[in-house]
């Protein structure tokens, strides 16, 4: 890992991304992982965990609309088996009354 955050540091000639860019890149990345975290705690002191992990595999789900619309790439039939096993799961876990 030393290698790698010297070489994402160090000069390496004409790039077109300086040392400031990369800072400020992993700074702005450091900044809104911390307003993430502050939004999940926010949202677990309201909701359920559940609710919570069904809404960050909907990004999943997203992603795997833009591939088969945009690029034209269709994942395999596993993932859609996956998928419906983890909504079927939530879904039952919300049927069962909350312990």
């Amino acid at each position: 890992e030393r290698g790698d955050f010297a070489e994402l540091f160090g000069n390496q000639g004409d790039e077109p991304c300086t040392v400031s860019t990369r800072l400020l890149l992993l700074s702005g990345y450091t900044f809104f992982q911390f307003l993430d975290m502050l939004g999940e705690v926010q949202f677990l002191s309201i909701s359920e965990a559940a609710l919570l992990n069904l809404s960050l595999l909907t990004s999943d789900l997203w992603a795997t609309i833009f591939s088969v619309l945009a690029v034209g790439f269709v994942p395999s039939s596993l993932y859609f088996v996956a998928s419906l096993l983890i909504v079927a799961g939530i879904v039952l876990y919300e049927a069962a009354p909350s312990p």
